[in-house]
């Protein structure tokens, strides 16, 4: 509802021409000077005790602000920085860096191979941002989702140290980096982390490609684990379309529909992946059986005067519904089935 008190065209204006626009798109100080701007001339429409001056005023200053907008667009933190200190600790000797560098972008796993007696070695991870971001952040931190209980971590601000306790070979640790932004908007990234004295070097699967139709069984798949001796040799399992197939913590696959997927075995060190890509058709042979048994069916009653007319008549659209799916070869098993269950319903109403 627009005040009838005074001229507001201008500031309808540009209300509308900036209605759409979200000020957290923009850098700190544009944005909550826009933010305010708007607001204020929206609270504008309906305020009565405005002179034009005022109303005019607050109109020019949402122009301002929106024209400041441009070129100031608010630059996002895409992932977050990784940066690794392998060091290991000597009898009588302080802790030394034995290798340095960075975690690549894209990985979602780390590993340190430390020496046997592994409580004598340790890895610090360092999260950062990219310069041309950081003043958008107010805040990195670590934070550990998931840790095993022969594994010691000790956070100090953008670091974390992991190592393993001295009765244990490895050390097993799932942490997450967050950054907030000045909106409090976060971007996280969660890392694997694993310091053992035998660490992952690579996974296979059993079979790589299973066809089979959608209403068989389930089928097993098993992962092997290199070398033998890897101390963390947990493997995390996955399907690409579980409308299709899916997969369960053991390497167990259930078929669920017509379709392809990939289900992919992952190892929790290192992050290593095989895959075997899954084909499942569709399973005509019961639908088929039921439509020549009800076909035949409907031929021999229909003479008879036994069963009502609707009730056959009923019969003789699901069965020429199941021909012509059965023709066109071009359902998937669901839709089979359902017209499996549509025939049988019909045969016994």
């Amino acid at each position: 509802i627009v005040s009838t008190e005074g001229n507001r065209v201008a500031l309808n204006a540009a209300i509308e021409a900036y209605k759409d626009i979200d000020y957290m798109d923009y850098d700190y100080q544009y944005g909550m000077t826009f933010k305010e701007a708007y607001e204020n001339a929206v609270n504008a429409l309906t305020d009565n005790t405005l002179t034009q001056s005022e109303i005019d005023e607050i109109a020019q200053k949402l122009e301002s602000a929106g024209s400041q907008l441009a070129g100031n667009e608010f630059k996002a933190a895409e992932t977050i920085n990784l940066a690794y200190d392998n060091q290991y600790h000597t009898a009588g000797v302080r802790w030394t860096s034995k290798s340095t560098g960075t975690v690549d972008s894209s990985a979602d796993a780390y590993s340190y191979q430390g020496t046997s007696t592994v409580y004598n070695s340790r890895v610090i991870l360092t999260a950062s941002l990219d310069d041309e971001v950081l003043a958008n952040y107010s805040s990195l931190e670590w934070s550990v989702a998931e840790q095993s209980e022969n594994s010691e971590v000790e956070i100090d601000g953008t670091t974390v140290t992991v190592n393993a306790s001295r009765a244990s070979r490895s050390a097993k640790v799932t942490l997450v980096a967050t950054a907030t932004d000045v909106y409090g908007r976060t971007v996280q990234r969660t890392i694997r982390v694993v310091v053992a004295s035998s660490i992952v070097t690579g996974i296979s699967l059993d079979q790589t490609s299973v066809t089979a139709t959608a209403d068989s069984s389930s089928f097993q798949l098993n992962a092997t684990v290199t070398p033998d001796d890897a101390k963390v040799a947990e493997v995390m399992w996955s399907s690409s379309d579980e409308s299709v197939a899916t997969v369960d913590s053991t390497g167990l696959v259930t078929p669920v529909n017509t379709g392809t997927c990939t289900i992919t075995a992952e190892t929790y060190d290192g992050g290593y992946t095989a895959t075997c890509a899954v084909t499942l058709t569709t399973n005509f042979t019961a639908l088929a059986n039921a439509y020549t048994n009800y076909n035949d069916f409907l031929n021999s009653v229909l003479e008879e005067h036994i069963y009502t007319t609707k009730s056959l008549a009923v019969l003789q659209q699901a069965v020429t519904d199941a021909q012509t799916m059965i023709n066109e070869g071009t359902a998937n098993q669901t839709q089979v089935n359902e017209m499996l269950a549509t025939l049988e319903d019909a045969y016994n109403n």
